[in-house]
């Protein structure tokens, strides 16, 4: 089995559904595993045209 551990971080989604800005905010003790987290290539695809935030 291998490593396991949570890693938190922080990003913008853009309108087009790419990730921007993705920032580490709390490592996983793992330096693989927080390498891993900042790859927006390990991410699920995500929907264009998310709707805006309220105002």
């Amino acid at each position: 089995m291998g490593i396991t551990g949570t890693t938190i971080c922080e990003f913008t989604i853009m309108k087009n559904g790419n990730i921007k800005e993705l920032h580490l905010k709390e490592t996983s003790g793992y330096a693989s595993l927080d390498e891993a987290a900042r790859k927006p290539s390990n991410m699920p695809a995500l929907s264009p045209n998310l709707p805006s935030p309220p105002e």
